[in-house]
Order: C-alpha cells, then sequence, then structure tokens
C-alpha cells in the first residue's frame, strides 16, 4: 500500500514534473514504463500521447501508479526515477549515511533533514522524503518532523 504522504507529493507536482519522470522512464527504463502503461490500460495508445502525457493519458497515468500491484508500480516508478534518472540528492544521503556510521532511524531522519533543508527549494522534495520513508520503512508521520525541523534550521 502507498503512503497517502506519498500519493499527496505527487498530485501536488505540476504536469511538467510528472511529464519529466514519465519520459525519463520512457527512455531509461522501458520496461518500468511498459509495465505503468499496462497497468493504466494505456497500450493502445499511440506512443506520442504517451510520452506526452496527452488524449486523457495522465489521469489513467496516475491513477494506476498507486493502485497497481499493490503499491509496488508506484515503488519501482519513484525508486528508478530518484536513483537513476535523478540521483543527486539520493547519492548524497548514501555518501551522508556512510559517513554517518550506522544506519539508525534518528540518523537517517536527521540526514533528511540537512537534505531538506539543503534542497528545500527542490520541487521533487516532498515526493522523495515521502518515498524515502516509505522505502527506510520509517512511519510517514516523520515527515512532518523532518519539515519542520529544516523550517527552524
Amino acid at each position: 500500500m502507498v503512503p497517502e504522504s506519498v500519493q499527496r507529493a505527487w498530485q501536488a507536482l505540476d504536469e511538467k514534473k510528472k511529464l519529466k519522470i514519465s519520459r525519463g522512464l520512457a527512455k531509461r527504463q522501458p520496461q518500468i514504463f511498459a509495465h505503468w502503461v499496462e497497468a493504466a490500460g494505456l497500450r493502445s495508445f499511440r506512443q506520442e500521447s504517451l510520452l506526452n502525457r496527452k488524449a486523457g493519458t495522465a489521469s489513467r497515468f496516475d491513477g494506476a501508479l498507486f493502485k497497481a500491484a499493490q503499491g509496488a508500480l508506484a515503488a519501482d516508478v519513484l525508486v528508478a526515477y530518484f536513483t537513476e534518472l535523478d540521483p543527486e540528492v539520493n547519492e548524497e544521503y548514501l555518501a551522508m549515511l556512510k559517513g554517518a556510521g550506522n544506519e539508525e532511524e534518528a540518523t537517517r531522519i536527521g540526514i533528511y533533514v540537512q537534505l531538506a533543508t539543503e534542497y528545500k527549494e527542490w520541487p521533487l522534495l516532498d515526493l522523495y522524503l515521502a518515498t524515502a520513508l516509505w522505502m527506510g520503512e520509517i512511519d510517514e508521520s516523520e515527515l512532518d518532523t523532518i519539515k519542520n525541523q529544516a523550517t527552524e534550521a
């Protein structure tokens, strides 16, 4: 099941950001994109419509993202995007985690606070943090803690 925080962050993205994610996946992760197309029931649509999220495909893509395979599709799409297509923040997280010498939840949350402070203008920050907490099996309520601490910093 996809946490509400991830769904809200996706819905809050403007269409240009969603388009960038979709096109990036189609180009660099075609298997994941094909699975997304299949889950959305869009196989009969022209490739151009799919890549541009046109002709009614955007709402169907968005609807399928969180429902398909009990959220596994959303995990695949978002993890692929943040680790392969736009990896800068995630790579910095991994380097900070390695430098910290432990992977305890408090350490990870502290690193997320640092990243939230450093990348506060990044339009995908909320989606990245919500996804990272979900994948790291940290309660989504910690997202508010991270945001509050980043604001205070």
